[in-house]
């Protein structure tokens, strides 16, 4: 069973995860990220799973880079595309155990794309994204962009680095991404439950996990 989460940077998919693994250990698996030699393995295996999948998002990763802020954000953005898809693979280990999956290809959609997408790109995306039981949708309006406003490590994120008016923009457009992806998370029937802390969300799979 996978649980991906997804949300605005900063509204807690890391720290609801994580809390949600560490609370229950013997039931839940997180996984984020991974070191450089599971990448090349489980990216190599996906690739071999899911090559349409896999071509979809790097023909997206790279016509977009190529767009603009090719050399600035082109390896940031493949890593973080990497490190998605080695998930879905890596939950393939814990066939017994409920995966929790921080940031997927869900969560991608907002990271890939600098600029307003249209429905039509949103079910594209969907139609490209490994089969999952739930979505968790995080949200918390006063952490937003936190990591990228107030953490000491703001200055190194290749988006800050590329300016303010630049930043400005992207969080405009994520923002407008965001509305329109969980318009169509409902329109499209996905299983997800919107939460704001742990006790909603193992109340939730306590209910439901009989039946995925």
């Amino acid at each position: 069973m996978i649980v991906e989460f997804y949300g605005l940077p900063g509204t807690g998919k890391t720290t609801l995860s994580k809390n949600l693994a560490q609370k229950n250990p013997g039931e839940f698996i997180y996984l984020h990220t991974s070191p450089r030699k599971e990448i090349i393995k489980y990216g190599l295996l996906f690739f071999l799973s899911h090559p349409t999948i896999f071509i979809f998002w790097l023909k997206e990763l790279l016509f977009e880079c190529l767009r603009k802020h090719f050399f600035e954000l082109f390896r940031y953005k493949l890593h973080l595309l990497l490190i998605a898809i080695t998930q879905y693979q890596k939950a393939k280990d814990y066939p017994q155990k409920i995966i929790l999956l921080d940031e997927g290809l869900f969560q991608r959609i907002l990271a890939i794309y600098d600029r307003k997408i249209d429905s039509k790109k949103i079910e594209q995306c969907f139609i490209n994204i490994p089969k999952i039981n739930l979505l968790v949708v995080c949200q918390n309006p006063e952490t937003e962009f936190f990591r990228f406003k107030n953490s000491v490590y703001r200055e190194e994120s290749p988006r800050v680095k590329l300016g303010k008016t630049y930043f400005e923009n992207w969080q405009k457009v994520v923002r407008e991404n965001d509305k329109l992806i969980r318009e169509k998370i409902k329109e499209k029937g996905i299983r997800s439950i919107n939460v704001n802390n742990i006790e909603e969300l193992e109340k939730y799979l306590s209910l439901y996990h009989n039946k995925f």
